[in-house]
């Protein structure tokens, strides 16, 4: 995929001796604003980043064997947004982690959320 970890061929990474990439974060921004662009909603920008950004990156994390991968997708500032949109993305976190849970676990995947349990969002974990 271009433009997503893999630029530089395998070959060409052994033979400049880089050191194995461990970790890659992502800090989720601009989804409102991209769907606001193309004239569409919020929640359709953030369901466009997981459709077209996540889950193909994870896909890549795989397959480079790359152990760690981190997404900043909600601040605390995101609960004052609209109730339609929070909910909105609440439902895309929990349908994108049922969607691959299983097949992730097969390939040795394992997940963790770190967020404020105060806001009582227990099926989002």
């Amino acid at each position: 995929m271009p433009g997503m970890l893999g630029h530089q061929s395998a070959s060409t990474a052994s033979a400049t001796k880089m050191p194995k990439l461990q970790h890659v974060a992502v800090l989720m921004d601009g989804n409102r604003r991209w769907a606001r662009a193309k004239g569409l909603g919020a929640v359709n920008g953030h369901e466009h980043v997981v459709n077209n950004v996540i889950e193909p990156l994870v896909d890549r994390c795989i397959e480079l064997k790359i152990p760690h991968l981190t997404f900043w997708a909600f601040s605390t500032e995101n609960w004052e947004r609209d109730r339609a949109e929070v909910e909105g993305m609440m439902h895309l976190f929990r349908m994108a982690f049922e969607k691959r849970v299983e097949d992730l676990h097969k390939k040795g995947v394992l997940r963790w959320a770190v967020r404020n349990r105060t806001r009582n969002e227990e099926d989002v974990d």
